[in-house]
């Protein structure tokens, strides 16, 4: 499983959080499923990604920051 970085705007921890089985506001789980729908969410402000089809794409969306200008 890739590292979830920090949240932007709070330095927060984050969260997988899965949205198979009906569930809107997610679920976790102790077990990474790559390919199962869901988001990620910072547990200290609610910043969160998109749902989407694949976790991974969530995390990936995550882990992706603008970069700085030099």
């Amino acid at each position: 499983m890739e590292e979830l970085k920090p949240c932007p705007c709070c330095g927060g921890v984050p969260q997988i959080r899965y949205t198979d089985n009906g569930n809107k506001n997610g679920r976790t789980s102790n077990v990474y499923y790559r390919s199962k729908p869901g988001f990620v969410v910072c547990m200290k402000c609610g910043l969160q990604t998109s749902k989407r089809t694949r976790v991974c794409r969530s995390i990936d969306a995550w882990n992706t920051r603008a970069k700085e200008d030099t």
